[in-house]
């Protein structure tokens, strides 16, 4: 027998981007985040993916041309992400 899971809070705009995600993925809003602990779990345990240095550029504190061609695929996404977020809220600021 598995492991209950335990009630936990989330920022607004995490559940917000989960429940637009599970309207194309066909999760639902808790299979959308788990999937993407799972990715960040993965992520930060690749040998060939600087997590750290990942995080540096998302903060604007190093180059993107840093990166390597892995990491710089990651910050395309996650820009995108961003970018798609600030265009569903009509707010022209990415958050």
């Amino acid at each position: 027998m598995g492991r209950s899971s335990q009630p936990t809070r989330l920022p607004a705009d995490v559940y917000e981007s989960a429940l637009a995600a599970s309207a194309v993925t066909s999760r639902t809003v808790p299979q959308q985040i788990a999937y993407w602990a799972r990715i960040g779990r993965e992520l930060e345990m690749s040998p060939t993916v600087n997590h750290r240095q990942v995080a540096r550029v998302l903060a604007g504190a190093d180059s993107y041309d840093s990166l390597d061609e892995s990491s710089q695929a990651i910050i395309r996404d996650l820009w995108t992400e961003r970018a798609d977020k600030a265009r569903t809220n009509g707010s022209g600021k990415s958050t």
